[in-house]
């Protein structure tokens, strides 16, 4: 329950049901870096994406019971799925239902909703196909899982050893899980080669659509990044009096927007420096180096995929890091920066 409710975003949830005269709205919505509505009003967009949500999260119970789940499985599952969150009824996760790949499929698809802006979930429950199909997101979300799929058989093929120890149904699975940042998986990570855990740390670094409930720097900001690149590029060729086009689809790209994703990215990419840095200089002589990479990238982009790292006997330290990373990849890292600065002025003052 604490992992479906935090999907939504315990500040959509605020503003939902919580909000009262007085309280800046519009604060609390961008909070989370959405930057789109599904209404007119912040609060009535809040209650419709509770709606979508909740009606997602039945969809899914009902895809998983029809797969083979247990009812009670198949409702908790899809509670995590459609949250991207990924706790298991089960130690072994999906791959207590070994073999069953219908139930493989139907919980990556509901994990894919998960990645999915709510956007576009709105518009592909009201049947508008046209604009999902069309969304620069969706389209890039597509993208990468179909590149995940198949750098991950390319790996598998080319790595004997990983043939032999790791069916390839497994590395896809873990592989699409790490891009929808869901954190499923059907086999440990333990063992497989550097390349597969480099292919891991990438996708879960982008993350899915900015307006979901998956983790990481998430493709919208990185897709205006892009843009924003390319819009400086073309300045500095082009004729004094050119004029960009500040679009990215049907999203108009204004200065605060293109301002806020590069903030939020570059805080993004210093918190993670920060806790690799701290991992490395004080477990760097017990841990891999590889290993501590990834597992700092799922605690960060909010996977929860591991490579043997994170148990209960690793050192206070690294899970105090990890702890910290946890936070700051569910809450946004933008808050915190603002927070520490807000406290900054009050203590100077």
């Amino acid at each position: 329950l604490i992992q479906w409710e935090g999907g939504v975003g315990i500040v959509v949830f605020t503003i939902a049901f919580l909000a009262r005269p007085g309280i800046s709205a519009a604060v609390l919505y961008l909070a989370e870096g959405r930057f789109e509505r599904l209404e007119a009003s912040l609060k009535r967009s809040a209650f419709k994406m509770t709606q979508v949500y909740i009606v997602y999260t039945v969809i899914g119970a009902a895809a998983l019971a029809l797969s083979g789940m247990s009812l009670t499985d198949a409702l908790l599952h899809s509670m995590t799925a459609i949250s991207t969150a990924g706790f298991s009824t089960h130690s072994e996760s999906i791959g207590f239902y070994r073999g069953e790949y219908t139930i493989y499929i139907a919980s990556l698809a509901i994990s894919f909703l998960g990645a999915m802006s709510f956007v576009d979930l709105d518009n592909l429950l009201n049947l508008r196909l046209r604009r999902v199909l069309t969304s620069p997101e969706f389209q890039a979300l597509a993208f990468m899982i179909a590149f995940t799929v198949a750098a991950t058989t390319t790996i598998w093929r080319l790595s004997p050893d990983m043939r032999e120890s790791y069916a390839l149904s497994d590395a896809i699975y873990n592989a699409v899980s790490a891009a929808t940042t869901v954190g499923f998986s059907t086999a440990s990570l333990e063992g497989v080669p550097d390349s597969y855990m480099v292919l891991l740390v990438i996708v879960s670094l982008v993350g899915g659509s900015a307006f979901s409930t998956a983790g990481g720097i998430k493709l919208l900001r990185l897709l205006i990044v892009m843009k924003s690149i390319e819009m400086e590029a073309k300045a500095i060729l082009m004729p004094s009096g050119y004029v960009p086009r500040r679009r990215l689809g049907s999203i108009s790209l204004n200065e605060s927007i293109m301002r806020r994703s590069l903030a939020v990215t570059a805080s993004f990419m210093l918190a993670y420096a920060v806790f690799l840095l701290a991992a490395f200089i004080l477990y760097s002589d017990r841990y891999g180096s590889m290993d501590l990479i990834f597992e700092v990238t799922s605690a960060l982009a909010n996977i929860g995929l591991s490579s043997g790292v994170t148990s209960p006997d690793s050192p206070l330290g690294l899970k105090l890091i990890l702890m910290a990373a946890m936070l700051m990849g569910r809450l946004e890292i933008l808050p915190f920066i603002l927070a520490a600065v807000h406290l900054t002025h009050r203590l100077r003052r």
